[in-house]
């Protein structure tokens, strides 16, 4: 059976969405009495949404209008467009995402969708800088915090032998007075400090410079000059290490030598620069200071504990040959004799 022109249109139009010039294979088309059957039309890709999409990227919807294919847009998350191609759009290349701080959060890309966000965990990553002697806290969205161990004093990114740990560091042994002293630790990294209110001594005071003021002690041993010896200030009360070794330390070195001092049962610390002055003989120079009670090369340099507070990572130290104190770089090399 043989069919209009327009009729077989509208048939295709129905069975395959679109009317061309050629109605197709297989169907007769009244051209008039000359027409023969023709081979009839063939659909390339882009003519119909029933082929491969019309041509349209996958991820948009594909429709007809007017005869032609008509590509939707592409979805959220995507740039470009349906006739083109969608790429998915990285957000984590802008601002991090929205995630916030790169250095605390890490963004995550999802393709299509919105990236994830999560929090960056320097303690178990490495990256938080605590010192050995620290535990490390993380904090979401920030920081880890890093807080020195029992025993230890600093930032958390230095921590050093708390000085100030147990009444024989921080008080040690004090003349006997009616007026208690107070102390407590200052932050001053890496060393630390105790700090309050010292007991002072007048060196001109003739009570510092009589006859038969200190009373030299043997060690474990029983032997005068050995390692073990002390030397009781029967002024100040103060015993004393009487012969510390020739090696040098800065002043942080000088305070872990003395908390490890064990001669004569322990309990040794670095003498505040009041204390060591205590020691300053007026009538005597080159050195300042009982020999006969403190053997020692002359022109020798001790740290004390104490401080420079005006001037960060400085300390007083006092010089035996002059009795002067001075004040010095905390990484100087200087002796060290302790105290308890």
């Amino acid at each position: 059976m043989l069919v209009t022109a327009a009729a077989s249109c509208f048939a295709l139009a129905a069975l395959l969405g679109g009317c061309g010039s050629d109605p197709g294979p297989g169907i007769g088309v009244d051209q008039g009495p000359d027409s023969t059957m023709d081979q009839g039309p063939s659909f390339e890709l882009g003519t119909s949404c029933a082929v491969d999409n019309g041509g349209c990227d996958p991820l948009v919807a594909c429709s007809m209008g007017g005869g032609t294919v008509d590509c939707g847009p592409c979805p959220e998350g995507y740039s470009g467009s349906g006739v083109t191609g969608c790429v998915d759009v990285d957000e984590c290349a802008s601002d991090n995402g929205g995630c916030g701080s790169a250095a605390f959060y890490a963004c995550t890309n999802r393709v299509g969708a919105a990236p994830t966000c999560a929090d960056i965990d320097e303690c178990t990553d490495g990256t938080a800088g605590c010192d050995l002697h620290a535990t490390c806290v993380n904090q979401v969205g920030a920081a880890a915090e890093c807080i020195c161990e029992a025993g230890y004093v600093g930032d958390g990114m230095t921590c050093a032998l708390d000085p100030c740990d147990g009444a024989t560091v921080c008080a040690g042994t004090w003349p006997a007075t009616s007026t208690p002293y107070s102390f407590e630790c200052v932050p001053r990294v890496p060393t630390y400090v105790c700090q309050g209110q010292l007991p002072t001594w007048d060196v001109t005071d003739d009570a510092l410079t009589r006859s038969g003021r200190f009373e030299v002690r043997s060690g474990s041993d029983g032997v005068l000059g050995t390692a073990d010896d002390t030397v009781l200030d029967l002024v100040t009360s103060l015993e004393w290490e009487r012969l510390p070794p020739s090696g040098t330390y800065t002043q942080a070195e000088a305070v872990v030598r003395c908390q490890g001092l064990s001669i004569a049962g322990g309990g040794f610390r670095l003498p505040e620069k009041s204390e060591l002055e205590s020691l300053v003989d007026p009538t005597r120079a080159n050195p300042a200071i009982d020999t006969s009670a403190f053997p020692q090369p002359i022109g020798t340099s001790y740290w004390s504990r104490t401080p420079y507070v005006p001037g960060f990572d400085q300390g007083f130290s006092l010089t035996s040959f002059n009795g002067r104190t001075e004040i010095a770089a905390d990484t100087s090399a200087k002796s060290a004799r302790c105290v308890r």
